[in-house]
């Protein structure tokens, strides 16, 4: 009995002391994962803090909102500029969302911007770089080779011409700065064209630098003056002239942008009248003689009535289809044009010709027309003026040849002034060869 008793009670004991044991370990595991979930509370809360402080800092008033959006606004209108039309548009949007009238509230500051710019460019003009003052309009360049300055200028660049970088403008095809001098000057070609428009080539020298320097390539003064001498161009040294284009300018020649044109005004007195033999009228006779030269050694001439602003446009094409219009050639002799005008052959009928055909005799005619007239240079332009030296008429009669020769009275045959019209060189038909 005692035996048995003092197992049971050690076994008790030893019970008690596991439970208890276990027990604690259970609570320190509770207080440790109740730490563990504290910790990681605090944490999240922190962050949550963190997060709503940052809102809160970017949220804080709608005036962020704005000047956010404002500068999302402005990088789009940067972007724009540089033609990165994308990306601007993303830009918009985005400041569209924080703030939907954005591009109202901007407007004055961009405006603001623009005014800035244009003060900037003004000043830039009115107080030029140093670099740039000798080419200014108060420079006397009378004395300046501007040939050798522009060459001195550009041969860094290597380039005939240079682009001007301008963000605001959308370059969407390729700049002529970057074709070679040789595609430039086949383009100078054109522009000159066979009817030798050198006024168009003047106008295009004061576009740049560049164009300045290609307008003056001796290739295409060369080919100029061939066209106009043909055979007898002979050399511009041979001659005094120290280039082609002096040579061009000087020597005597035609203008080939126009047509010379002149007035003769008379009176002509009629027949006496049959009921008032004290009575007899006066006529005014007014014409006008229309002369147009190209540069191949054709001409063409008009005797009419009619206004020049009437006629001119009858003498454009090298083949007129006016029967009253008279085609022919001419050539330079120094200051001399021998101009041969020929009207076509026509058949008419007569009673007393050797030919009989049909029961009609028919007689060949044709008319050929000699003038030389002297090239004058005038106070305004050169080689404005051609003066009568010579005026013959041959005509063909039956295999007769008959000249007659007219007295150049200056009332009957006033010299002839060259008059400009545009509508002559409005296109290029072909290429200077």
């Amino acid at each position: 009995m005692d035996g048995t008793s003092g197992i049971t009670a050690g076994d008790e004991e030893s019970d008690e002391e596991s439970s208890s044991s276990s027990l604690t370990d259970k609570v320190t595991s509770n207080e440790m994962l109740l730490e563990e979930f504290r910790t990681e509370w605090q944490k999240e809360l922190q962050q949550t803090e963190e997060l709503s402080t940052a809102l809160g800092k970017v949220h804080l008033t709608g005036k962020n909102d704005e000047k956010i959006a404002e500068k999302i606004f402005l990088q789009g209108t940067e972007y724009e500029r540089m033609g990165k039309v994308f990306d601007a548009i993303r830009h918009y949007r985005r400041a569209m969302q924080l703030v939907p009238d954005i591009e109202n509230r901007v407007r004055p500051l961009l405006a603001q911007q623009e005014e800035e710019r244009a003060t900037e460019e003004d000043l830039t003009e009115i107080e030029p770089h140093p670099e740039e003052l000798p080419e200014s309009d108060d420079e006397d360049l009378t004395n300046v080779n501007l040939l050798v300055r522009f060459q001195n200028s550009l041969s860094r660049s290597g380039k005939v011409c240079e682009r001007v970088a301008d963000e605001r403008v959308l370059q969407t095809s390729v700049h002529i700065s970057n074709l070679p001098p040789e595609i430039i000057l086949c383009i100078f070609k054109w522009v000159i064209s066979r009817d030798l428009d050198m006024r168009s080539l003047d106008q295009l020298s004061r576009v740049c630098k560049g164009f300045y320097i290609c307008a003056r390539d001796s290739e295409l003064w060369r080919q100029a003056c061939s066209r106009i001498w043909g055979v007898s161009v002979g050399s511009p040294t041979a001659l005094g002239f120290l280039t082609w284009r002096q040579m061009f300018q000087e020597r005597y020649r035609l203008n080939y942008h126009g047509c010379y044109i002149s007035k003769t005004s008379y009176l002509r007195y009629g027949e006496n009248s049959f009921q008032d033999q004290f009575y007899r009228p006066v006529h005014l006779v007014e014409y006008y003689r229309y002369m147009r030269f190209f540069p191949e050694g054709r001409v063409l001439m008009l005797t009419t009535s009619e206004e020049p602003i009437h006629c001119v446009g009858k003498l454009k094409n090298r083949m007129p289809g006016k029967k009253e219009i008279l085609v022919g050639e001419y050539e330079l002799h120094g200051e001399m044009v021998i101009i041969m005008l020929k009207r076509p052959e026509h058949h008419r009928s007569k009673l007393t010709t050797p030919k009989r055909h049909n029961n009609y005799f028919v007689e060949k005619e044709s008319e050929t027309f000699y003038l030389e007239m002297k090239i004058l240079t005038t106070a305004k332009r050169r080689f404005s003026q051609l003066e009568w030296k010579q005026y013959s008429v041959i005509q063909l009669k039956n295999k007769v040849e008959i000249t007659t020769d007219f007295d150049l009275l200056p009332s009957q045959y006033p010299p002839l002034w060259f008059s400009r019209v545009k509508s002559y060189h409005a296109e290029s038909e072909s290429s200077l060869q």
